[in-house]
This record gives structure tokens, C-alpha cells and sequence, in this order.
């Protein structure tokens, strides 16, 4: 039994299939085996094309912030942390100022 390599019409490997040694590849099949080291094989008809593994994780790895960018991060959520503390002592100072103009009402 031999494999029979296919792909779909844009030449994507989808896969494989056993066949007897006399098969003759129909359209999107190729005795050709896709290198198992390239990321998404390619069919281009003549040989099986793309990146390898280690290609198409160097290209889409995630960067790792310098130094300077890890402080402005840490800058960004203090001030955020900030401004909500903010943000709560003037809803309470509100709170405290209707609280007194209360009393001194009730006191007249």
C-alpha cells in the first residue's frame, strides 16, 4: 500500500489516503509527501511550499515589553487605581456636604 497526499484547489494539504502501488492521483492528490516540518503545506503543483515551524513561531511570537513600557504599565494602572479612589472621595465629600446642609436645616 502506498499514500496519496491531498490538498484542496488552493494546493492546502487536507491530508492523506492508502491506495494500492497501480493508483493513479486523481486532480488534488500527489504521491509527493509534504515535508512535516512546514507549517500549513502548499501545493503548488510541482512540490509542497510554506514556513517551517520554527519560522511561523519566530514571526507571531508575542513580544516582551522592555523595561520601560513594564513602568508605564505599572504608571497606568496606579493612576487608573487613582482616579477611582478619586472618584469615590468626591461622592463621599458630596455625600458629607448634603449631610450637613441637612442638619443645619433641621437645627434652624
Amino acid at each position: 500500500m502506498d499514500k496519496v497526499y491531498l490538498y484542496d484547489e488552493d494546493g492546502n494539504y487536507t491530508g492523506y489516503k492508502e491506495v494500492y502501488s497501480d493508483y493513479q492521483p486523481q486532480q488534488w492528490e500527489t504521491f509527493l509527501k509534504p515535508d512535516p516540518t512546514l507549517y500549513r503545506p502548499k501545493f503548488d503543483g510541482a512540490k509542497w511550499t510554506g514556513v517551517t515551524h520554527e519560522e511561523y513561531d519566530t514571526a507571531h511570537q508575542i513580544a516582551t515589553p522592555n523595561p520601560e513600557q513594564i513602568m508605564i504599565m505599572k504608571q497606568q494602572a496606579q493612576l487608573a487605581q487613582l482616579t477611582e479612589q478619586s472618584k469615590q472621595l468626591q461622592q463621599l465629600a458630596m455625600k458629607q456636604q448634603m449631610q450637613i446642609a441637612q442638619l443645619q436645616k433641621d437645627s434652624k
